[in-house]
């Protein structure tokens, strides 16, 4: 059917929105690329993840179950020592917790795969790397998680054997990743930032005089001009003074700006 094929086409689409937003809009007007990881060296892409993966993080997770009207904690299910302990042996609960958000924030989708027994218990959720998962429809319109594996064949991973945390969504499928949305503000704050640290790391302002003695042959000022322009630094376009025939340089200190 129709219907099927563009469901599952838009499936894949929102999904891989992130990861091609640069190959289909280009660079951002700032000149910068911008994905997850180097989003992440902006300030205040890096300081907003931080903060609310961490809060995160400390707050309970707990199984809860609904007693006479109110909820209590279900110490004896088989997901709650997972969510309160250690979800898989590799890793404890709160960096799991705190991996899976900033998946979400940065990419809209993290994810973990349920491990479990030949009961259907639950015995571990291994967290995956989002750009390794697609959700997708089967030809009968039915959804799974395809998941990338480098050294082996694609796994299909049903639903209910994914633990999905969505980012902001507009159909509940799937997330949309933040630093595509906004990679053009972010592009924006790295390239200022990468302007004020090079400005600053290669400006120097010197302090001196000018003093006209004599004419100055050719020479004479070429050697004026190496001189300065060795002291500022050959990388500075900014904050160098101009040596004209006419005069010469009496170098004093140097500062940086």
């Amino acid at each position: 059917m129709i219907f099927d094929r563009l469901a599952r086409e838009t499936v894949a689409d929102r999904t891989d929105l992130g990861r091609t937003s640069s190959r289909m809009f280009g660079l951002p007007p700032a000149g910068v690329p911008v994905d997850e990881h180097s989003a992440l060296k902006f300030g205040a892409v890096f300081g907003c993840v931080k903060v609310i993966s961490e809060s995160l993080m400390i707050l309970p997770w707990r199984v809860l179950e609904t007693v006479n009207g109110s909820r209590e904690a279900a110490p004896d299910h088989p997901v709650d020592p997972l969510l309160k302990s250690r979800p898989n042996p590799e890793i404890p609960a709160y960096s799991f917790v705190s991996t899976l958000t900033a998946h979400a924030l940065l990419q809209g989708n993290g994810y973990a795969e349920i491990e479990r027994d030949r009961a259907g218990r639950p015995l571990a959720m291994w967290q995956l790397d989002p750009a390794r998962v697609n959700l997708e429809r089967d030809s009968l319109g039915q959804l799974y998680y395809k998941v990338r594996n480098d050294q082996a064949q694609d796994s299909q991973v049903p639903p209910e054997d994914m633990f999905h945390l969505r980012g902001p969504s507009y159909d509940g499928l799937t997330g949309h990743s933040i630093v595509s949305l906004a990679r053009d503000a972010i592009s924006a704050g790295l390239a200022a930032e990468r302007f004020g640290s090079t400005f600053s790391a290669t400006v120097r302002f010197q302090v001196g005089s000018s003093s006209i003695l004599k004419a100055l042959n050719s020479r004479h000022s070429i050697l004026i001009r190496s001189r300065i322009f060795m002291s500022h630094g050959k990388n500075a376009s900014r904050g160098r003074p101009r040596a004209t025939r006419s005069c010469t340089w009496i170098p004093g200190c140097n500062t940086r700006s």
